[in-house]
């Protein structure tokens, strides 16, 4: 599958209060521009229940698919006023996943494409956001 992953860097999305409470493991930040891929998505017709915290980074979960989706959200480091380095990865990276209701497997490709291209436009239409690319690997 190609262009799984929105790679970009943003001073925009500073650390917010309480995140590192909410954090498993140390630096894992990402909360807030994980917010603004919930609201962004949801503007767009996206279900978007839930934004939560993993060990790795941010889990904003989209519903509405014949599989689990979700965007994956890493952050490099960020430090108040600084340019901080995202990678925005879908959490289906395989063309084809397998489906116990179906007894058989599903073609990902046209529904990750699609959101992954929505994650892409959204972060490209705001200047203050600069997209290195899309890319089929994790960048960071």
């Amino acid at each position: 599958m190609k262009g799984i992953c929105v790679h970009l860097k943003t001073a925009k999305f500073p650390v917010m209060d309480g995140e590192k409470e909410e954090m498993v493991n140390e630096g894992m930040y990402g909360k807030a521009i994980s917010l603004h891929l919930k609201e962004m998505l949801s503007r767009v017709g996206y279900d978007v229940p839930l934004v939560c915290c993993e060990d790795w980074g941010w889990w904003v979960e989209v519903k509405g698919f014949p599989f689990v989706l979700g965007l994956c959200v890493y952050c490099s480091e960020n430090e108040p006023g600084k340019i901080a380095e995202y990678a925005i990865m879908s959490s289906i990276t395989d063309e084809k996943k397998w489906s116990w209701k179906k007894l058989g497997m599903i073609n990902t490709t046209e529904i990750v494409g699609k959101l992954m291209d929505n994650v892409e436009s959204i972060m490209r239409d705001d200047k203050d956001i600069q997209v290195i690319g899309r890319v089929d690997d994790f960048p960071l």
